[in-house]
């Protein structure tokens, strides 16, 4: 008896979930309209995503931009780790005078460049020939280095410099450095400023020697500032309002005695 039960309650095999042929035709004509619209607008399409997706990357970069306060530049014949880099830049925002963008935050940005004099390369390939290890650093990289430093400082994004003495010596011919007198104005000039009155040498500064973090750098660097560029990146002169008030805030710090 159940089996016949069983047999009555097989499921219909009469096809009740099969599409009926109206659905078939209708299915057949959006398949087909689909087709069609893809064959002839396939390339507007792709084109319209591309540009939404590089719309959607650069509204992301713009809402997730840091602003800073002051962009700090680094060229001498030393490049610092990522650890060195940080306490140095968390060193230099102790030292920022004032939020100069007003987001509530001080922040500075410190770029490296690791550049070489003629004499300071043959030197440090010297010193590690001696010892029968390889520098690392080659004569194209170097002056790589040197190409990408000056583009950055015509970008615009930094005045305030910290240079060895051979990029503080060229900067200065080119007349691409601004006189400190211009930046003191009746003010004396801090203790230790360069004969020519362009800079300060790190080592004539309390900054320097009070602190381990900025002692990574040669003692021979130079504390100095660019003269504003008018920026191939956004066609303005740049405000070095902050790079000045900042270089006054390192040049003039004095540890009480």
């Amino acid at each position: 008896m159940r089996a016949a039960d069983d047999r009555n309650n097989v499921p219909d095999s009469s096809g009740s979930d099969k599409l009926t042929p109206g659905e078939l035709t209708k299915s057949s004509r959006e398949i087909r309209w689909l087709d069609n619209f893809w064959y002839y607008h396939k390339w507007k399409v792709i084109i319209a995503v591309f540009f939404l997706v590089v719309l959607v990357i650069g509204l992301v970069q713009i809402f997730s931009r840091v602003e800073y306060d002051v962009y700090v530049t680094v060229a001498v014949p030393y490049t610092m780790n990522a650890d060195e880099n940080g306490r140095f830049t968390e060193l230099l925002q102790k030292f920022c005078p004032r939020d100069f963008n007003g987001d509530g935050d001080l922040l500075v940005y410190v770029q490296g460049y690791q550049v070489y004099s003629d004499s300071e390369y043959e030197s440090e390939k010297a010193y590690w020939e001696v010892r029968s290890e390889q520098f690392q650093i080659n004569s194209v990289y170097n002056q790589s280095q040197i190409r990408a430093f000056d583009q950055y400082l015509m970008n615009g994004q930094s005045t305030l410099l910290l240079l060895s003495p051979y990029m503080f010596e060229t900067k200065k011919d080119n007349g691409h450095l601004l006189a400190l007198a211009d930046v003191y104005g009746e003010d004396p000039l801090p203790e230790g400023v360069t004969a020519d009155g362009y800079g300060i040498r790190l080592s004539e500064t309390d900054f320097y020697r009070n602190n381990p973090a900025a002692r990574v750098l040669p003692a021979d660097t130079v504390l100095c500032l660019h003269t504003p560029v008018l920026s191939v990146r956004n066609g303005k002169t740049q405000d070095d309002t902050a790079a000045r008030e900042m270089f006054r805030a390192i040049a003039d710090y004095r540890v009480k005695e």
